[in-house]
């Protein structure tokens, strides 16, 4: 991220209890942007929603969101762990252009959580391709390299993991177990905040009306 770069609070309504623990939302920089951008003017029938795109700010990276509008009906943002998924999720929760925020969770140990928003996508490859709001020609060409794949037999072999490695792959539930603790973990630092911040308005009335008592008898005194 740039030292200029201007960082949005999360939108909504601030008394949501993750509302602290939110990604950080900025302008989509055209340089930290470049490869998200291009990906999708190439592809929306409507490019004029990058006009309106937002950049969410994850681990010093920043993810291109690109809102529903004319023919895109939703959208989604892949991410790595679930405690990064719950903070994209409380940025963009509320959010014009982003309606029914919601998390996509998987339980497959090779593919990404996502932040989905819209309406549920169909099935149908060319349908989902509509959804998203991609134009007929982009479909026409993503739909070929889709049969090709499907009909490509998976590989016979894979490299062999060293002694005594735990990968993803391996132990699929150890990688969840370390997710599941980590999303735990920002959402306890959301509550935790949201309890500080409220107890500190509870008190802030009481500290000023004893300040002021205290203001009025040594006032009191020197006379």
């Amino acid at each position: 991220m740039s030292d200029d770069q201007e960082v949005w609070p999360a939108f909504g309504n601030s008394r949501f209890p993750l509302a602290h623990i939110a990604a950080p939302l900025c302008h989509p920089s055209p340089e930290e942007c470049a490869e998200d951008l291009a990906w999708y003017r190439e592809r929306l029938a409507d490019p004029g929603l990058l006009d309106c795109a937002v950049g969410v700010m994850v681990d010093g990276a920043v993810l291109l969101a690109v809102p529903v509008g004319g023919s895109r009906h939703g959208g989604y943002l892949p991410v790595g762990t679930v405690a990064d998924a719950v903070r994209v999720w409380a940025a963009l929760r509320g959010r014009p252009g982003f309606p029914h925020v919601r998390l996509g969770l998987s339980v497959h140990p090779d593919t990404c959580h996502t932040v989905d928003w819209g309406p549920r996508p169909p099935r149908d490859d060319a349908e989902r391709g509509r959804h998203f709001g991609y134009a007929p020609s982009a479909i026409d060409a993503f739909l070929p390299r889709v049969s090709a794949l499907d009909q490509q037999p998976g590989p016979a072999t894979s490299e062999p993991a060293q002694a005594g490695e735990r990968t993803r792959q391996q132990d699929p539930l150890l990688s969840t177990l370390r997710d599941m603790g980590g999303c735990l973990a920002v959402i306890l630092m959301g509550v935790v905040i949201t309890l500080l911040v409220s107890a500190a308005r509870d008190t802030w009335p009481l500290l000023n009306g004893i300040s002021s008592s205290l203001v009025v008898y040594h006032d009191s005194q020197d006379k």
